[in-house]
């Protein structure tokens, strides 16, 4: 049997393409409190470090992902603290 494909599929794409501005953005909108979204930048940041010291593309995606749920959880542990009216 001879298999055709009219384009790439999703595993044969070689990267997912976004910008550093547009994950700080995006991270920043996910943040559930205001002091969570200030932090985006220094993630960002790092999650930059992180690529330029050749961290694998996989990991990578999950460090992005852990910032992201870090983020939109409004009782995330910020300094080492829970914040003030969360259950420990």
């Amino acid at each position: 049997m001879i298999r055709t494909t009219t384009g790439p599929t999703a595993s044969a794409s070689p990267m997912f393409l976004v910008s550093w501005g547009a994950l700080e953005d995006a991270l920043s909108l996910l943040a559930a409190t205001p002091e969570q979204s200030k932090m985006a930048p220094d993630l960002v940041s790092a999650l930059r470090k992180s690529q330029h010291q050749g961290e694998a593309p996989n990991r990578l995606l999950m460090s992005i992902l852990s910032a992201a749920i870090f983020l939109a959880d409004p009782d995330a542990s910020l300094g080492g603290q829970l914040r003030s009216g969360s259950m420990a």
